[in-house]
């Protein structure tokens, strides 16, 4: 699976304004996602890329926060199965195609 975390450093991440790392995160949902998705399969792929970096990690839950926040992304609840189910909401789609990811 493909990733826009695949070519940042824990570092990077880290350093990143919010803002800037919760539009990564949620380019990275959309790319990963056909309708709804998985927050649990999602955060276990973005481990595996980080290798578990405790900061890099902190940095990403508070970007996914942030987006929930701003209801850029909301929860699903059109899916029955258990987990944290969500999607991007018609504000976040608008938001993406305006911004622009970071350098």
């Amino acid at each position: 699976m493909w990733s826009y975390f695949t070519g940042l450093t824990a570092k990077r991440i880290t350093e990143m304004p919010i803002e800037k790392l919760a539009l990564v995160t949620l380019r990275d949902i959309s790319i990963n996602a056909t309708g709804g998705m998985s927050v649990d399969n999602w955060a276990r792929s973005v481990r595996r890329i980080l290798k578990k970096d405790r900061d890099a990690m902190r940095a990403v839950s508070e970007a996914l926060a942030w987006l929930y926040n701003s209801m850029y992304l909301v929860r699903d609840l059109n899916v029955t199965t258990e987990g944290e189910w969500a999607l991007i909401s018609r504000a976040g789609k608008l938001w993406m195609e305006k911004s622009s990811l970071p350098k």
